[in-house]
């Protein structure tokens, strides 16, 4: 039996990686919901990524991908993602934290703009 080298392993590791995402759930918003729902972000991720190489304007693969880098603590990634959402058409206003992200993400109601009644009666 031949053995592999040690500095073989890395590389080997990476193969064994790339043709688990291939042959896999596929590289379709199918795939990344289902990724999404087995609470497995990196691989959602990843497929989210090729997805929306593929198709820049579609804003509801960044929304997914905001969802999924808020899943795995990336905050400041999750607030590019939905920025590029909100570019890309997505009915959303500007997010300004990565805590309103996580409201609207979660399919809550965006926090308001306006300062409250409170503030504003000085």
């Amino acid at each position: 039996m031949k053995m592999v080298p040690k500095r073989a392993l890395p590389a080997l590791s990476i193969l064994a990686l790339l043709s688990a995402c291939g042959s896999g759930l596929g590289n379709s918003p199918e795939a990344a919901d289902a990724y999404l729902a087995k609470h497995d972000y990196v691989s959602a991720r990843l497929v989210l990524q090729n997805l929306i190489d593929a198709s820049p304007k579609d804003f509801g693969l960044y929304l997914k991908l905001a969802q999924a880098e808020i899943a795995m603590g990336r905050g400041d990634e999750a607030l590019t993602a939905a920025k590029r959402a909100e570019a890309a058409g997505a009915p959303i206003p500007v997010v300004e934290s990565p805590a309103k992200i996580i409201v609207f993400v979660a399919g809550g109601d965006a926090p308001s703009r306006s300062k409250s009644s409170s503030a504003t009666a000085r």
